[in-house]
């Protein structure tokens, strides 16, 4: 579990230097109001096989 976590942090740094580069070269915000995704009413659940 450790590793996926040290992964994780470690793409999720890339990801952020990346965008903040975008924004400096740019001179525009990368994520606004007018581009982001709502987020979903409810998740969907998963039902179990013995469930019914």
């Amino acid at each position: 579990m450790t590793e996926n976590t040290k992964s994780a942090k470690r793409g999720g740094k890339i990801a952020r230097d990346a965008k903040e580069k975008l924004e400096l070269e740019t001179g525009k915000k990368v994520v606004t109001s007018n581009n982001f995704l709502p987020k979903k009413s409810k998740p969907k659940q998963i039902k179990n096989k013995d469930e019914k």
